[in-house]
């Protein structure tokens, strides 16, 4: 039995709409899809320096040990390498469903999800991997830029961790940034980190982050008027520039104020390795164990590398260490969420106590930024984010007065001390 004409022709034209489909499906696939983990040496010259020696092996065992995090897109690359073209639908489908793969870190696919994310608790740290397709911050700060800056402050003062320096308590020092434009540029180099270089260059946060934090959004809600005049608004939003030569090595620590950190990778990349499960239990073992023994952590170590256009964020207290493979420029900062609060407050007692598993101290601005955070905290919260945090005030309350912790610490405990009662205030008014 022929058929017509027509039909042929409608036959056709089905066919090629569906196959026209199938390579607009795969092509958006493959865009999606991110290389996979890069290469680097850790049998670097560290020029006979017994304290470089002591993190190049520190390194060299931590990355023996861990593993590259499963994610996604490479769970879901390594499917489509191995598969046959007949399965692009259930490779499309493992894709686009996260509960499909099993992931070591969450895989941020856009502003948009990043938004819903930073509304929620994780205890994984968060990754968007740029393609060439697709990016999540548009910086205002690049390698050439930042040059620039450094060139036009030559005699001004910069803080530097020398690796070079055998003692390790007197390597981090003040320097002109004319000697550390000089470092750059020697052939032969020893490893130098600038860890505390403040960025006036230009923003470079992705919206969704300053948008939940919430010492932005206190801010914002404080204001009564959206015009200039009689205006109290101060940005208090801030970032830093982390200036590494490669070969840099930042062992086993926390940040410092228990807050969240995001990282953006400016220039170069950065390996970063973290606890397969990241809670205090961890924390408590860094504090036991120091900053360059990683054995004991529940679930070993994962690493990730992280490439120009990628971004990273950690919860509050992740223990992690950094390796940099290349020449690097990365542009980060803290911040709060109303999800992460409580866990906040629970890293921040344990802080205290343990203050070695940070490489920075408490100062007088993380305790002034959390008291105004509890200041209005109900204001921004829900209730049932309200009613978590309550529930952690119990960690400072009738606490001792510390005679080792900035002094701002009373402004603290007050600031909590209100938060409690306003707190329990409220929810004793709740019908039963």
């Amino acid at each position: 039995m022929s058929t017509s004409p027509a039909a042929d022709n409608t036959n056709t034209g089905r066919w090629a709409a569906s196959s026209k489909l199938k390579r607009q499906r795969k092509r958006k696939l493959e865009q999606s899809l991110v290389p996979g983990w890069g290469t680097y040496d850790l049998n670097f010259n560290t020029f006979n320096n017994p304290g470089a020696e002591s993190l190049r092996s520190f390194i060299r065992k931590l990355d023996q040990t861990a593993r590259w995090a499963n994610t996604r897109s490479q769970y879901t690359e390594n499917a489509r390498v191995e598969s046959p073209r007949s399965a692009l639908d259930f490779i499309t489908a493992l894709y686009e469903d996260p509960s499909k793969v099993v992931e070591d870190v969450i895989t941020i696919d856009g502003d948009e999800d990043l938004t819903r994310r930073l509304k929620m608790q994780f205890s994984r740290p968060l990754l968007f991997q740029s393609t060439t397709t697709r990016s999540i911050s548009h910086p205002k700060v690049s390698w050439d830029k930042f040059w620039a800056f450094m060139r036009t402050n030559r005699q001004k003062w910069v803080d530097v961790y020398d690796y070079s320096i055998d003692e390790e308590v007197k390597r981090t020092e003040k320097r002109l940034v004319e000697n550390v434009i000089k470092h750059w540029e020697k052939d032969s180099r020893t490893a130098l980190n600038c860890l505390d270089i403040e960025n006036r260059i230009g923003e470079c946060c992705p919206t969704p982050i300053m948008e939940s934090d919430l010492i932005q959004r206190i801010a914002i809600d404080s204001q009564t008027t959206i015009g200039k005049t009689d205006s109290t608004w101060d940005n208090p939003h801030n970032e830093f520039l982390l200036l590494s030569t490669r070969d840099c090595i930042s062992p086993i620590h926390v940040d410092i104020g228990a807050a969240l950190t995001w990282l953006y990778v400016l220039h170069g990349r950065k390996i970063v390795y973290f606890p397969s499960t990241i809670n205090l239990n961890a924390v408590r073992l860094l504090a036991q164990l120091g900053s360059e023994q990683f054995n004991g952590y529940d679930g070993g170590w994962i690493r990730v590398e992280l490439r120009p256009g990628d971004l990273f964020i950690m919860p509050p207290s992740c223990p992690h260490a950094v390796f940099t493979p290349d020449d690097s420029l990365v542009v980060g900062g803290h911040f709060y969420t109303s999800a992460h609060l409580p866990s906040t407050l629970e890293g921040l007692s344990l802080l205290e106590e343990k203050q070695g598993i940070s490489n920075e101290s408490l100062e007088d601005s993380h305790y002034m930024t959390l008291a105004q955070i509890l200041d209005s905290y109900d204001t921004v919260a829900t209730p049932e984010e309200v009613k978590r945090a309550w529930a952690t005030c119990y960690l400072f309350l009738d606490s001792p007065t510390k005679p080792q912790l900035p002094e701002s610490r009373t402004i603290f405990i007050n600031s909590l001390k209100d938060f409690n009662k306003r707190a329990a205030e409220s929810f004793s008014q709740e019908p039963e």
